[in-house]
């Protein structure tokens, strides 16, 4: 049996506060085999693969620079883009509500396995809320401390 199959990297950039950041990350690829049936194909070298919170903070960066570029685009058009809610494009973009700093230690945690994100999204809404960056830090401070306590030795730099 012969399977043909081309890799496909999904790539995002972004410009964070004058930082640029680049992110690839292998996507599996569904080919036919010679008789006609589909096969999932992964890549045999993984690269770094990036935790939830970190493809959300890049989604919300994109989105972000979608809808300052485009001032007629409303989030209900960015709902219809990305196939998701309006209501969860708000919670995606709030992400861009946190302090520079923070959202550069989101983009860079570490990937996870399924069920063991020991921080998590809803966590960071209420850092979100808070207006002031100084009162952000805090919060992230006790949220990265209780991921700590809770066994997760070094996941944020």
């Amino acid at each position: 049996m012969s399977v043909v199959a081309e890799l496909r990297q999904t790539d995002a950039e972004i410009r964070l506060h004058g930082t640029r950041i680049r992110m690839s990350y292998p996507v599996d690829l569904t080919t036919r085999t010679r008789n006609g049936r589909c096969k999932r194909v992964k890549p045999e070298t993984e690269k770094r693969r990036y935790s939830f919170l970190a493809r959300q903070m890049a989604l919300a960066i994109k989105l972000r620079g979608l809808w300052e570029k485009d001032t007629e685009l409303s989030f209900a058009d960015l709902a219809r883009m990305e196939n998701l809610t309006r209501a969860r494009i708000s919670q995606i973009m709030d992400l861009t509500l946190l302090a520079p700093d923070i959202q550069r230690e989101i983009l860079g945690l570490p990937k996870r396995p399924r069920g063991e994100q020991t921080i998590k999204e809803s966590d960071l809404r209420t850092v979100c809320r808070q207006p002031v960056w100084e009162d952000q830090r805090v919060l992230w401070e006790k949220i990265k401390e209780r991921a700590s306590d809770a066994g997760d030795n070094g996941h944020c730099p």
